[in-house]
C-alpha cells in the first residue's frame, strides 16, 4: 500500500526519529497527546484504538500519563507493528492488528479513537467508510483525535512540503527523501481540503469540540490549509 514511499518500508526502527525532526510532525503529536490526556482525564476502564497506529508510539506517550485498560493498534506493517509489541506500551491488555482498518471489525467499545495522519492514507471514496468505522467503534459520547493534513489540490501539497523542508533546522536526507516522495505520491497520499473532511464528519453525526492549527503558523497559506489537531464527539446514539 505504500509503494512509493520507501520510509515506510525501509527504516522501521528509525521512523520515529526521523519524522520527529518535522515541526508539523513533532507539534502535532505533543498536541495530540496534550488532547488525549485532557479528555480521558478521570474517566475509568479507558480502552483506545489506534487506526494506522504503526509502531504504537502516540499511544504509548499516552499510556504512560494516564491508566488504559485496553489499547487495539492497527497498521498494514507487520514491522511496526511488531516494534509496538516490544514497547512495554503501558496497557492491561494490548492488541494488534495486520490490516487494512477497513476491514476490521470494530465492537462499540472505545472511548478514544486516534486517527493520526492516517485518513489522507485513505482513498477519497473510501473515506466515509473509514469514518464509519470510528463511528461503528465509538462509545456514544466517546472521542476522536483527528491529526491531519488539508492540502487541496497538489499545487498547494508541493507548496507546503516546499516550505516544510525550507524550515527544517536538522536535516536528514532521508527525511528529504521522504517528504519529496509524499509531495510526489500518487498511491498511497489522498489529501483533501479541511471542508472536505469537516462534511464527512457531520454527515456521520461526529460533532467538532476543538481545533487547534499546529503549522504553517504565518499567513504564507490560507487559514484552512495545514496540518491541525480535531477533536470530534460521536453524537450517535448506542
Amino acid at each position: 500500500m505504500s509503494a512509493d514511499i520507501s520510509l515506510y518500508n525501509t527504516h522501521p526502527d528509525e521512523y520515529n526519529d526521523i519524522q520527529n525532526l518535522r515541526p508539523d510532525y513533532k507539534k502535532a503529536i505533543e498536541m495530540t497527546v496534550e488532547l488525549a490526556i485532557k479528555y480521558m482525564h478521570g474517566k475509568n476502564s479507558i480502552s483506545i484504538a489506534d487506526f494506522c497506529g504503526g509502531t504504537g508510539a502516540i499511544t504509548k506517550k499516552i499510556a504512560d500519563i494516564i491508566n488504559i485498560d485496553k489499547a487495539k493498534i492497527v497498521d498494514t506493517n507487520q514491522e511496526f507493528l511488531n516494534i509496538a509489541e516490544r514497547a512495554d506500551i503501558k496497557t492491561k491488555k494490548l492488541e494488534t492488528a495486520c490490516s487494512d482498518i477497513l476491514d476490521i471489525k470494530l465492537d462499540r467499545e472505545y472511548d478514544l479513537i486516534l486517527s493520526i495522519f492516517a485518513y489522507h492514507h485513505i482513498p477519497d471514496d473510501k473515506k466515509e467508510k473509514y469514518l464509519k468505522q470510528v463511528v461503528d467503534g465509538l462509545k456514544e459520547n466517546g472521542i476522536l483525535i483527528l491529526t491531519e493534513i488539508y492540502l487541496p489540490n497538489k499545487k498547494i501539497t508541493l507548496n507546503y512540503y516546499h516550505k516544510l523542508l525550507d524550515e527544517m533546522s536538522e536535516k536528514s536526507p532521508i527525511l528529504e527523501k521522504f517528504i519529496t516522495e509524499t509531495a510526489e505520491s500518487t498511491d498511497y497520499e489522498f489529501k483533501v481540503s479541511r471542508g472536505f473532511a469537516d462534511r464527512q464528519m457531520t454527515e456521520l453525526g461526529l460533532t467538532e469540540i476543538e481545533c487547534i492549527k499546529i503549522w504553517p503558523l504565518d499567513n504564507t497559506l490560507d487559514k484552512d490549509i495545514g496540518t491541525f489537531v480535531q477533536i470530534f464527539k460521536n453524537t450517535n446514539k448506542s
